[in-house]
């Protein structure tokens, strides 16, 4: 996959879940740093879960 956001910071609302969940996952495949705002703790843990790589981490 191309990484043409590498280098760049992104900021995603709302992703804790659905479509700002997964944007933040493709961003974050893709080489952007990314900065996720939402209100639901727990599934803000989720999104957490990346590396900068954008692959999930081990628990």
């Amino acid at each position: 996959m191309e990484r043409e956001f590498e280098g760049r910071t992104a900021s995603v609302l709302g992703g804790s879940s659905g479509i700002g969940l997964a944007t933040a996952r493709l961003l974050a495949e893709r080489g952007a740093n990314v900065a996720v705002v939402g209100h639901a703790d727990d599934t803000l843990v989720v999104a957490k879960q990346f590396t900068d790589d954008g692959h999930p981490r081990s628990p």
